[in-house]
């Protein structure tokens, strides 16, 4: 029994003695929260991905007002025809012949068409792309505030997790003091063994802790790492320590600076803006839609290639209008007004969801 007790402790102490991260510290590297800030920042995808959204909305948005402009078509067609049978023509001096008529036939045209009055389509999507636009430049430096936090959280879990390893150690090494002295009492006949087992399973609780506390810290330390992306398995050096610090704020000023300032409830608005816009694009439909044209053309029965003979030109406006559609444009009018009526709903949802939080 007192060979099993000793070698016990002697295996706890080496337990502790492994468990310990400061062990490490001398190839740890040190870190404080605004060096894990700044690295993330410079590495994670999140940060990319947002940069590339606002990109790729900032192109949307120049497209959809470029719409208002001039488009210029140049086309070209090239083929061969003719009839299956002879067919009577006139040649050019008037005298009749019959053959199949095979010839090759090129022509060319370049025409240009300039919007003036699309009954609000392209307003509309232009005030989409520009709400889209003001979401993706929110959305950008939301990506910035969410990584903070979600470093600081990763962080402070970390010296959490540090101070409980701490914590446990003391505990591990408290016991053991304790345990050598009924250990001490136990060989003399002063404690009942009972005692002595006692002691034994609170020590080997405490360490079973230990090792759960350094489980805890090894996570915590590989999500750290992970978040400001750099080798899961690199120790780090925490330099700072959990503190208890007041915050005096009351809280019906914070839930007016939170309605006031959250990003996602700004983003939030601006999905209301969107669908409003969608349905000013389905009432485009009942609407007329006017643009001017010019055209330049040449071909006609040409032998040789390119076709640039037998030129002609026409200038015009041209109307749409579409007085039935057999009720299409009614059903997107009243699938566009549901949709604007249930982003509202979910922004009144968003307004509760900050005051909540």
């Amino acid at each position: 029994m007192k060979k099993n007790t000793k070698r016990s402790l002697a295996l706890g102490a080496m337990l502790t003695m492994l468990m310990v991260p400061q062990a490490f510290a001398a190839e740890a590297m040190p870190i404080d929260l605004q060096t894990a800030i700044d690295k993330a920042f410079a590495t994670h995808a999140n940060i990319t991905k947002a940069a590339y959204n606002l990109e790729a909305a900032e192109a949307n948005l120049n497209a959809a007002k470029q719409g208002f402009g001039p488009t210029v078509t140049l086309t070209h067609n090239s083929g061969r025809s003719g009839y299956y049978h002879d067919v009577a023509s006139y040649a050019a001096t008037g005298r009749l012949y019959k053959d199949k008529g095979i010839a090759n036939r090129h022509s060319n045209s370049a025409s240009l068409s300039l919007p003036i009055y699309t009954g609000g389509r392209l307003e509309g999507a232009v005030d989409q792309a520009n709400a889209s636009y003001k979401s993706s430049l929110l959305g950008y430096e939301k990506a910035y505030i969410d990584l903070q936090k979600t470093v600081t959280d990763a962080y402070y879990q970390l010296l959490q997790c540090r101070n409980t390893v701490d914590v446990m150690q003391q505990s591990v090494g408290t016991l053991e003091d304790h345990m050598k002295n009924v250990q001490a009492q136990y060989d003399v006949g002063v404690v009942a063994k009972v005692d002595l087992l006692r002691s034994e399973v609170e020590l080997t609780d405490a360490q079973q802790s230990l090792v759960r506390a350094q489980n805890a810290y090894d996570i915590a330390e590989a999500n750290l790492d992970n978040i400001m992306g750099i080798s899961q398995d690199t120790k780090l050096d925490p330099q700072e320590t959990l503190q208890y610090k007041p915050y005096g704020e009351q809280l019906d000023p914070c839930i007016d600076y939170a309605l006031e300032n959250r990003i996602d409830l700004m983003q939030s608005k601006l999905l209301v803006d969107q669908a409003e816009a969608a349905l000013n694009i389905a009432k485009a439909g009942w609407r007329p839609s006017v643009a001017a044209s010019a055209e330049s053309g040449w071909g006609g029965r040409s032998y040789n290639w390119p076709g640039d003979h037998d030129g002609s030109w026409s200038v015009g406006v041209n109307v749409n209008f579409t007085p039935f559609d057999n009720g299409i444009t009614v059903s997107k009018v009243h699938a566009a007004k549901a949709a604007l009526l249930a982003q509202k709903e979910q922004h009144r949802q968003d307004i509760d969801t900050v005051k909540l939080d």
